[in-house]
């Protein structure tokens, strides 16, 4: 039965009391992100800003079925200036909350309950009221909190300490006290909870240096279709409360992933701009949400380990183009590159490397593409055209990005072979092409080039931007290998990305380094 002039029936309420742990949610609120899961291979193309990150705190607290809220009062603390506010004006219903250890009184009806979303150093959590116990049962709040149907969320003791009256909306101060068991189901008609029962959290630690120096222990409630935003919102949190979350600076990240019968997933990356601290958590919250969500298979977090390190001012410095040292090489050969770069607020450097050719490489023409390693990774994608077909392909993609710190040179040769299951088969005879070109559409890709080498070179300061460099490969038997001036090497210039904000080019830009000069064409010159 329904709610009856906002009153839901106690025995609605009893039913959960039988109800298996394993019923499923009666459909009464919205369950899912505003967002799918977003392929891996699109994770390096999507835009990041604050506005995803805003849309899915507001998923914290969905509407009930009239578009009302639902009157649950979310409790935070620890949380800085920027993360509050940002809490506060998505979940409306927030009050600071203090914590009372020792509180551990008796969960009775008519008392305060709270459910843990994140623990330990920082804490946000929900409060709500005690309807009725039953034994070891707790009957609380009477309407959903996240719709979930089964859930594992830490159940705690809270005590309300004022209620602050305002004309649009008075609200309560609660304080938390300590977890004493957990909520395991969530329906429209209310929450269970048990008392003495005890779930799995997902251990989260956060690292902070730089402008200030801090480290955070934290808990996050094991809620997967809610994790992502979790975890978001602690690392936001924690890196507001140690300096400054918001201002034009630059933001080091290295995060590592614990998944259960996977091991470790790693990312870096580097965010400059006024919103360095929000495209961190957005970043966050995106590959979170494809390791814990993905269409392949369960799979779960056991931990996450977050570094952040903050620098004063943004300091991405433009690739503004490059020239190989000769235009005609041999296979097995070095070429000298020599790179045009405009730092952040400075004058433009020259940065010289040495690629050593592969032995193999048949004769004609060898491309190689030279810049930050988020630009050559989508180059590469838009070259190999992988769509992972199992969690394992995917991971091993995710392990393969670079970060913009790492100056990247891949190697392209024309190809005649395809992408099959997830995976690349550069070189195939024709007639092994023919044979699987016969499958069914989409089940294979043609390719056209081949990655044949990869070099990265670490860089103490983040870059935006590649160039193409065009060579030919001539057999040791050429009699003609001069050095060739700059201007006949065949650069290709793509402007870097804008400071403020993360380096993610579009699919458009990565596709220019694919179009570059022929060889009887001049270069541009870089702007």
């Amino acid at each position: 039965n329904g709610a009856v002039g906002g009153i839901t029936p106690i025995g609605s309420m009893h039913r959960l009391l039988r109800a298996p742990s394993s019923a499923t949610s009666d459909g009464a609120l919205p369950t899912t992100l505003s967002r799918a899961s977003i392929p891996v291979a699109e994770l390096r193309n999507v835009a990041l800003g604050d506005d995803l990150l805003t849309a899915e705190i507001e998923n914290l607290a969905p509407r009930l079925p009239n578009r009302a809220r639902n009157g649950l009062l979310w409790s935070l603390s620890g949380f800085g200036d920027t993360s509050r506010s940002l809490l506060e004006r998505s979940l409306v219903e927030v009050a600071p909350s203090g914590e009372a250890e020792g509180l551990a009184g008796e969960l009775v009806p008519g008392s305060a309950v709270a459910g843990v979303l994140v623990g330990g150093d920082l804490r946000l959590a929900v409060t709500g009221t005690v309807t009725e116990r039953a034994g070891d049962g707790i009957l609380a709040f009477g309407h959903a909190f996240l719709g979930q149907g089964p859930i594992r969320l830490p159940m705690a003791t809270a005590e309300v300490v004022t209620v602050l009256s305002n004309q649009f909306s008075s609200f309560k101060i609660a304080n938390l006290g300590q977890v004493v068991g957990a909520f395991d189901l969530d329906m429209s008609s209310g929450v269970r909870g048990r008392v003495g029962r005890s779930v799995e959290t997902i251990p989260m630690t956060v690292a902070v240096s730089g402008l200030g120096s801090a480290s955070f222990d934290m808990e996050l409630a094991d809620v997967p279709a809610y994790l992502p935003t979790l975890a978001a919102v602690a690392s936001l949190g924690a890196f507001d409360t140690t300096s400054r979350s918001g201002g034009a600076q630059g933001v080091d990240l290295n995060v590592r992933w614990q998944l259960e019968r996977h091991g470790t997933v790693e990312v870096s990356q580097s965010f400059d701009g006024r919103g360095a601290g929000f495209s961190v958590a957005t970043y966050l919250l995106l590959f979170t949400n494809f390791l814990v969500n993905n269409a392949f298979e369960e799979t779960r977090l056991e931990s996450v380990s977050i570094d952040l390190v903050q620098h004063p001012v943004p300091r991405i410095a433009r690739i503004l183009g490059g020239f190989a040292s000769r235009s005609a090489v041999r296979p097995g050969e070095s070429v000298d590159l020599t790179l045009e770069i405009q730092p952040y607020r400075g004058d433009s450097y020259q940065q010289r490397m040495d690629v050593a050719l592969p032995r193999d490489l048949p004769e004609g023409r060898y491309s190689l593409i030279v810049g930050d390693g988020v630009t050559v990774d989508t180059v590469r994608q838009m070259v190999e055209q992988v769509e992972p077909q199992t969690l394992s392909q995917s991971l091993d993609m995710i392990n393969r990005f670079h970060s913009n710190r790492d100056l990247v040179v891949i190697g392209l040769v024309p190809a005649s072979g395809l992408t099959l299951s997830g995976k690349v088969l550069p070189q195939l005879p024709g007639s092994m092409r023919q044979l699987w070109g016969a499958a069914p559409l989409g089940a294979v890709r043609p390719l056209g080039l081949a990655v044949v080498q990869e070099v990265v070179v670490p860089q103490e300061t983040p870059l935006t931007g590649g160039v193409r460099i065009d060579i030919d490969v001539r057999q040791p038997t050429t009699t003609s290998m001069q050095p060739t001036p700059p201007a006949a090497t065949g650069g290709r210039w793509v402007s870097g990305g804008p400071v403020h904000g993360a380096v993610v080019p579009t699919p458009a830009r990565a596709a220019e380094l694919l179009v570059g000069p022929t060889s009887d064409e001049k270069p541009e010159e870089p702007k």
